[in-house]
């Protein structure tokens, strides 16, 4: 992997060697799996369900997103989305709403990075 790639991974909060260690040290195999990231509906799912109050669903959407996020190593979206997801279980919808653009933030940039990946 070049040095810019890996720059650009562990601004997303990854441990780059151990993320390859996992993903069997293939990076093609990594790259394959965070460009499915991209394809993922679940943030726009928790916005759309902070933004009408559901908290079931925003909870499924921030849970979701929390795997997702732990299986890549996406480190700086899987802190706030593990917060937001301990605070929707908890029925606490407007301090997890509080975090949203955080998470949105964080979910920007790992897209952003992730789409110019090769």
């Amino acid at each position: 992997m070049d040095l810019q790639t890996k720059m650009r991974l562990e601004r997303l909060g990854m441990d780059v060697p151990k993320t390859l260690e996992r993903f069997l040290n293939n990076e093609k195999m990594l790259v394959k799996f965070l460009k499915k990231f991209e394809a993922d509906d679940n943030m726009e799912k928790l916005s759309l369900a902070l933004t009408r109050g559901d908290t079931q669903t925003a909870f499924e959407a921030a849970h979701a997103l929390k795997g997702i996020s732990a299986n890549l190593s996406l480190g700086n979206l899987n802190e706030i989305v593990t917060k937001q997801s301990d605070l929707l279980r908890h029925d606490h919808l407007k301090q997890a709403t509080l975090l949203q653009p955080e998470a949105q933030a964080a979910y920007d940039e790992a897209k952003k990075i992730i789409g110019i990946l090769k």
